[in-house]
Protein backbone atom coordinates (compact mmCIF):
# COMPACT_ATOMS: atom_id res chain seq x y z
CA UNK A 1 0.00 0.00 0.00
CA UNK A 2 3.13 2.46 1.10
CA UNK A 3 4.04 1.50 -2.98
CA UNK A 4 1.03 2.62 -4.03
CA UNK A 5 0.83 6.15 -1.64
CA UNK A 6 3.79 6.73 -3.78
CA UNK A 7 3.28 6.01 -7.03
CA UNK A 8 -0.15 8.28 -6.92
CA UNK A 9 2.01 11.09 -5.05
CA UNK A 10 4.67 10.93 -8.08
CA UNK A 11 1.71 11.44 -10.55
CA UNK A 12 -0.05 13.64 -8.81
CA UNK A 13 3.63 16.00 -8.58
CA UNK A 14 4.01 15.67 -12.27
CA UNK A 15 0.69 17.25 -12.73
CA UNK A 16 1.60 20.25 -10.57
CA UNK A 17 4.71 20.44 -11.93
CA UNK A 18 2.48 20.84 -15.41
CA UNK A 19 0.71 23.37 -13.97
CA UNK A 20 3.75 25.12 -13.18
CA UNK A 21 5.42 24.78 -16.34
CA UNK A 22 1.84 26.51 -18.06
CA UNK A 23 2.34 29.47 -15.73
CA UNK A 24 5.27 29.87 -16.62
CA UNK A 25 4.47 29.70 -20.25
CA UNK A 26 1.56 31.79 -19.95
CA UNK A 27 -0.74 29.58 -21.93
CA UNK A 28 -4.34 30.99 -22.18
CA UNK A 29 -7.38 28.67 -20.66
CA UNK A 30 -9.13 27.05 -22.82
CA UNK A 31 -13.36 26.54 -22.42
CA UNK A 32 -13.81 23.65 -19.42
CA UNK A 33 -17.15 23.45 -18.48
CA UNK A 34 -17.64 21.56 -14.80
CA UNK A 35 -21.00 20.74 -13.28
CA UNK A 36 -20.89 20.46 -9.15
CA UNK A 37 -24.48 19.12 -8.94
CA UNK A 38 -22.94 15.76 -10.08
CA UNK A 39 -20.78 13.45 -8.39
CA UNK A 40 -18.66 10.83 -10.14
CA UNK A 41 -18.76 7.47 -9.18
CA UNK A 42 -15.50 5.94 -7.67
CA UNK A 43 -14.56 2.14 -6.70
CA UNK A 44 -14.37 2.21 -2.96
CA UNK A 45 -11.15 0.28 -2.81
CA UNK A 46 -8.51 2.45 -3.65
CA UNK A 47 -6.63 0.93 -6.55
CA UNK A 48 -3.49 1.71 -8.52
CA UNK A 49 -3.61 4.90 -11.00
CA UNK A 50 -3.22 3.76 -14.54
CA UNK A 51 -3.26 6.46 -17.60
CA UNK A 52 -3.11 6.01 -21.25
CA UNK A 53 -1.51 9.88 -21.96
CA UNK A 54 0.12 10.52 -24.95
CA UNK A 55 3.22 11.59 -23.34
CA UNK A 56 4.88 12.85 -27.25
CA UNK A 57 2.02 15.67 -27.02
CA UNK A 58 2.64 19.41 -25.76
CA UNK A 59 1.04 19.78 -22.67
CA UNK A 60 -1.92 22.62 -22.67
CA UNK A 61 -4.37 23.61 -20.15
CA UNK A 62 -6.83 21.22 -21.06
CA UNK A 63 -4.99 17.70 -21.17
CA UNK A 64 -3.32 19.09 -17.91
CA UNK A 65 -6.87 19.65 -16.82
CA UNK A 66 -8.04 16.02 -18.62
CA UNK A 67 -4.82 14.34 -16.70
CA UNK A 68 -5.96 16.16 -12.96
CA UNK A 69 -9.65 14.65 -13.19
CA UNK A 70 -8.30 11.25 -14.92
CA UNK A 71 -6.11 11.17 -11.58
CA UNK A 72 -9.35 12.00 -9.07
CA UNK A 73 -11.81 10.01 -10.92
CA UNK A 74 -10.01 6.95 -9.68
CA UNK A 75 -9.27 7.60 -6.11
CA UNK A 76 -12.36 7.16 -2.85
CA UNK A 77 -12.48 10.87 -1.83
CA UNK A 78 -10.62 10.30 1.24
CA UNK A 79 -7.62 10.63 -0.79
CA UNK A 80 -9.10 13.23 -2.92
CA UNK A 81 -9.14 15.40 -0.23
CA UNK A 82 -5.86 14.43 0.55
CA UNK A 83 -5.05 16.21 -2.80
CA UNK A 84 -7.31 19.08 -2.67
CA UNK A 85 -4.84 19.99 0.16
CA UNK A 86 -2.00 19.47 -1.60
CA UNK A 87 -2.36 21.19 -4.19
CA UNK A 88 -3.70 24.33 -2.32
CA UNK A 89 -0.23 23.88 0.25
CA UNK A 90 1.81 24.22 -3.42
CA UNK A 91 0.17 27.73 -4.75
CA UNK A 92 -0.89 29.03 -1.50
CA UNK A 93 2.06 31.68 -1.14
CA UNK A 94 1.67 32.87 -4.88
CA UNK A 95 0.65 36.13 -5.59
CA UNK A 96 -3.03 36.31 -5.59
CA UNK A 97 -3.79 37.19 -9.26
CA UNK A 98 -2.06 33.94 -9.89
CA UNK A 99 -3.40 32.00 -6.95
CA UNK A 100 -7.06 32.90 -7.72
CA UNK A 101 -6.46 31.44 -11.32
CA UNK A 102 -5.12 27.93 -10.14
CA UNK A 103 -7.93 27.92 -7.98
CA UNK A 104 -10.56 28.55 -10.68
CA UNK A 105 -9.00 26.41 -13.01
CA UNK A 106 -7.66 23.78 -11.49
CA UNK A 107 -9.19 23.57 -7.71
CA UNK A 108 -12.62 24.04 -8.77
CA UNK A 109 -11.89 20.39 -10.86
CA UNK A 110 -12.22 18.88 -7.35
CA UNK A 111 -16.01 19.54 -6.90
CA UNK A 112 -16.66 17.32 -10.10
CA UNK A 113 -16.04 14.47 -7.39
CA UNK A 114 -16.74 16.33 -3.63
CA UNK A 115 -18.94 18.72 -2.35
CA UNK A 116 -17.47 21.92 -1.22
CA UNK A 117 -19.02 21.44 2.27
CA UNK A 118 -17.16 17.64 2.10
CA UNK A 119 -13.86 19.46 1.09
CA UNK A 120 -14.04 22.48 3.31
CA UNK A 121 -15.00 20.11 6.24
CA UNK A 122 -10.99 18.79 6.44
CA UNK A 123 -10.25 22.39 6.87
CA UNK A 124 -9.53 22.44 10.60
CA UNK A 125 -6.51 19.74 10.40
CA UNK A 126 -4.87 22.42 8.45
CA UNK A 127 -3.44 24.93 10.18
CA UNK A 128 -3.50 27.84 7.87
CA UNK A 129 -7.17 28.00 6.44
CA UNK A 130 -6.86 31.26 4.07
CA UNK A 131 -6.59 29.35 1.10
CA UNK A 132 -9.34 27.73 1.90
CA UNK A 133 -11.64 30.41 2.20
CA UNK A 134 -10.60 31.79 -0.91
CA UNK A 135 -10.97 29.04 -2.38
CA UNK A 136 -14.62 28.95 -1.21
CA UNK A 137 -14.95 32.78 -2.55
CA UNK A 138 -14.24 31.78 -5.92
CA UNK A 139 -16.17 28.63 -6.39
CA UNK A 140 -19.35 29.48 -4.58
CA UNK A 141 -22.35 30.83 -6.69
CA UNK A 142 -24.55 33.98 -7.20
CA UNK A 143 -27.86 33.97 -5.56
CA UNK A 144 -30.85 35.01 -8.06
CA UNK A 145 -33.07 36.10 -5.19
CA UNK A 146 -30.35 38.27 -4.06
CA UNK A 147 -30.10 40.17 -7.06
CA UNK A 148 -33.64 40.19 -7.84
CA UNK A 149 -34.25 41.83 -4.61
CA UNK A 150 -31.78 45.00 -5.49
CA UNK A 151 -33.48 44.95 -9.04
CA UNK A 152 -37.26 45.04 -7.50
CA UNK A 153 -36.26 48.12 -5.41
CA UNK A 154 -35.68 50.52 -8.50
CA UNK A 155 -38.35 49.16 -10.55
CA UNK A 156 -41.77 49.90 -10.16
CA UNK A 157 -45.30 48.99 -11.45
CA UNK A 158 -46.75 50.37 -14.67
CA UNK A 159 -45.31 52.84 -17.06
CA UNK A 160 -46.65 54.87 -19.56
CA UNK A 161 -43.25 57.21 -20.36
CA UNK A 162 -43.86 57.43 -23.96
CA UNK A 163 -40.30 58.97 -24.11
CA UNK A 164 -39.23 55.93 -22.97
CA UNK A 165 -37.98 53.18 -26.27
CA UNK A 166 -38.10 50.51 -24.24
CA UNK A 167 -42.24 50.77 -23.83
CA UNK A 168 -42.41 49.97 -27.54
CA UNK A 169 -42.57 47.09 -29.52
CA UNK A 170 -41.73 47.00 -33.47
CA UNK A 171 -43.81 45.22 -35.75
CA UNK A 172 -44.72 44.76 -39.49
CA UNK A 173 -47.58 44.96 -40.84
CA UNK A 174 -48.78 44.81 -45.16
CA UNK A 175 -45.43 45.33 -45.43
CA UNK A 176 -45.22 48.44 -42.81
CA UNK A 177 -43.02 49.30 -40.11
CA UNK A 178 -44.73 50.32 -37.26
CA UNK A 179 -44.51 50.75 -33.43
CA UNK A 180 -47.02 49.83 -30.94
CA UNK A 181 -47.17 51.81 -27.69
CA UNK A 182 -47.42 48.81 -24.58
CA UNK A 183 -45.86 50.15 -21.88
CA UNK A 184 -43.32 48.86 -19.03
CA UNK A 185 -44.32 46.96 -15.50
CA UNK A 186 -41.90 45.84 -12.86
CA UNK A 187 -39.12 46.31 -15.59
CA UNK A 188 -40.19 44.39 -17.91
CA UNK A 189 -39.78 46.01 -21.42
CA UNK A 190 -42.13 45.89 -24.27
CA UNK A 191 -40.21 43.83 -26.47
CA UNK A 192 -39.33 41.50 -23.42
CA UNK A 193 -42.86 40.43 -22.79
CA UNK A 194 -43.77 40.12 -26.61
CA UNK A 195 -40.79 37.50 -26.57
CA UNK A 196 -42.48 35.98 -23.74
CA UNK A 197 -45.59 35.63 -24.81
CA UNK A 198 -44.42 35.00 -28.58
CA UNK A 199 -47.36 37.52 -30.20
CA UNK A 200 -47.83 41.30 -30.30
CA UNK A 201 -48.76 42.41 -27.16
CA UNK A 202 -51.47 44.34 -25.96
CA UNK A 203 -51.15 47.77 -23.26
CA UNK A 204 -53.58 46.08 -21.39
CA UNK A 205 -51.15 43.07 -21.46
CA UNK A 206 -48.69 44.69 -20.00
CA UNK A 207 -50.81 46.87 -17.05
CA UNK A 208 -51.94 42.63 -15.99
CA UNK A 209 -48.98 41.52 -15.81
CA UNK A 210 -48.51 39.78 -12.60
CA UNK A 211 -45.12 40.08 -10.09
CA UNK A 212 -44.85 35.94 -10.27
CA UNK A 213 -45.10 36.32 -14.44
CA UNK A 214 -42.18 39.39 -14.10
CA UNK A 215 -40.63 37.04 -12.07
CA UNK A 216 -40.40 33.96 -14.07
CA UNK A 217 -38.77 36.51 -17.10
CA UNK A 218 -36.17 37.81 -14.99
CA UNK A 219 -35.39 34.64 -13.70
CA UNK A 220 -35.73 32.61 -17.41
CA UNK A 221 -34.66 35.13 -19.95
CA UNK A 222 -32.31 37.15 -17.88
CA UNK A 223 -30.94 34.79 -15.46
CA UNK A 224 -30.79 31.51 -16.16
CA UNK A 225 -30.10 32.10 -20.09
CA UNK A 226 -27.32 34.26 -19.53
CA UNK A 227 -25.60 31.73 -16.44
CA UNK A 228 -25.55 34.34 -14.27
CA UNK A 229 -25.39 32.12 -11.00
CA UNK A 230 -21.86 31.21 -12.21
CA UNK A 231 -19.92 34.50 -11.18
CA UNK A 232 -18.56 33.83 -7.90
CA UNK A 233 -19.16 37.63 -6.10
CA UNK A 234 -22.36 38.29 -5.78
CA UNK A 235 -22.01 42.36 -6.05
CA UNK A 236 -20.60 41.48 -9.51
CA UNK A 237 -23.40 39.18 -10.27
CA UNK A 238 -25.59 42.05 -8.90
CA UNK A 239 -24.02 44.82 -11.21
CA UNK A 240 -24.19 42.46 -14.05
CA UNK A 241 -27.87 41.33 -13.59
CA UNK A 242 -29.11 45.00 -13.12
CA UNK A 243 -27.33 45.72 -16.01
CA UNK A 244 -28.63 43.19 -18.11
CA UNK A 245 -32.47 44.24 -16.92
CA UNK A 246 -31.95 48.09 -17.45
CA UNK A 247 -29.38 48.20 -20.29
CA UNK A 248 -30.29 45.41 -22.32
CA UNK A 249 -28.74 41.73 -22.42
CA UNK A 250 -26.88 43.14 -25.88
CA UNK A 251 -25.67 46.39 -24.00
CA UNK A 252 -24.15 44.00 -21.59
CA UNK A 253 -22.77 41.68 -23.62
CA UNK A 254 -20.93 44.60 -24.90
CA UNK A 255 -19.71 45.66 -21.35
CA UNK A 256 -18.16 42.36 -20.56
CA UNK A 257 -16.25 42.19 -23.57
CA UNK A 258 -14.68 45.59 -22.76
CA UNK A 259 -13.80 44.18 -19.07
CA UNK A 260 -12.04 41.59 -20.74
CA UNK A 261 -10.29 43.04 -23.60
CA UNK A 262 -9.08 45.42 -20.94
CA UNK A 263 -7.61 41.91 -18.62
CA UNK A 264 -5.98 40.80 -21.85
CA UNK A 265 -8.61 38.34 -23.05
CA UNK A 266 -9.27 37.99 -26.56
CA UNK A 267 -12.76 38.05 -27.67
CA UNK A 268 -14.45 39.24 -30.87
CA UNK A 269 -17.71 41.18 -31.39
CA UNK A 270 -19.47 38.58 -32.33
CA UNK A 271 -18.89 36.13 -29.57
CA UNK A 272 -21.56 35.64 -26.61
CA UNK A 273 -19.16 36.72 -22.85
CA UNK A 274 -21.97 34.54 -21.19
CA UNK A 275 -20.94 31.39 -23.10
CA UNK A 276 -18.12 29.01 -22.49
CA UNK A 277 -15.08 30.00 -20.62
CA UNK A 278 -15.65 34.04 -19.87
CA UNK A 279 -17.28 34.57 -16.54
CA UNK A 280 -14.82 31.81 -15.73
CA UNK A 281 -12.27 34.02 -16.48
CA UNK A 282 -13.82 36.45 -14.90
CA UNK A 283 -14.10 34.84 -11.29
CA UNK A 284 -10.07 34.60 -11.53
CA UNK A 285 -9.55 38.44 -11.21
CA UNK A 286 -9.54 41.06 -8.66
CA UNK A 287 -12.83 40.79 -7.74
CA UNK A 288 -13.09 45.07 -6.65
CA UNK A 289 -11.53 45.95 -9.84
CA UNK A 290 -13.78 43.76 -12.08
CA UNK A 291 -16.86 45.13 -10.76
CA UNK A 292 -15.72 48.81 -10.87
CA UNK A 293 -14.69 47.98 -14.38
CA UNK A 294 -18.23 46.67 -15.23
CA UNK A 295 -19.69 50.25 -13.42
CA UNK A 296 -17.95 52.20 -15.58
CA UNK A 297 -18.60 50.87 -18.81
CA UNK A 298 -21.97 50.59 -17.90
CA UNK A 299 -22.09 54.66 -16.74
CA UNK A 300 -20.07 55.02 -20.65
CA UNK A 301 -23.21 53.69 -22.03
CA UNK A 302 -26.12 55.49 -19.95
CA UNK A 303 -24.25 58.72 -21.16
CA UNK A 304 -24.38 57.45 -24.63
CA UNK A 305 -27.76 56.78 -24.61
CA UNK A 306 -30.13 59.06 -26.91
CA UNK A 307 -32.28 59.75 -23.76
CA UNK A 308 -29.73 60.09 -21.30
CA UNK A 309 -30.73 63.87 -20.92
CA UNK A 310 -34.27 62.90 -20.37
CA UNK A 311 -33.98 59.59 -18.15
CA UNK A 312 -29.99 60.00 -16.83
CA UNK A 313 -30.22 61.05 -13.57
CA UNK A 314 -32.25 58.14 -12.72
CA UNK A 315 -30.29 55.62 -14.45
CA UNK A 316 -26.69 57.08 -12.43
CA UNK A 317 -28.71 57.06 -9.31
CA UNK A 318 -30.20 53.23 -10.22
CA UNK A 319 -26.46 52.79 -10.32
CA UNK A 320 -24.57 54.44 -7.93
CA UNK A 321 -26.79 52.28 -4.98
CA UNK A 322 -24.98 49.12 -6.28
CA UNK A 323 -22.20 48.56 -4.06
CA UNK A 324 -19.66 45.94 -3.56
CA UNK A 325 -18.88 43.69 -0.76
CA UNK A 326 -16.48 41.32 -0.62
Amino acid sequence: MNNLYKYNDFLFESIINDIFLLLESDEPSPTFTWDVKKETEKPVEEKPVTFEWDLTKPNTTSTVLDKLKSFLSKLPKEQIVKYFYKLLDKIKLLPEKTRRKLLVNYASIFLLFCSVGYLVDYSVDHKDDKIVKEFVKVTKKASFEVSQKAVALTEGDYSSDKGDTGNFVDFEMDGKKLKRFIGSKYGISAPVLMKYLGKLPKKEDMINLSYETALDIYKNQYWDDQKIERFCNQSVADVVYDGCVNQGITGMKSVLRNVLRDNGIEISDDVNPFEGDYIKQLNSLEQNKLFDSIKNYREARYKEARTFKRHGAGWLDRLEKITFVD
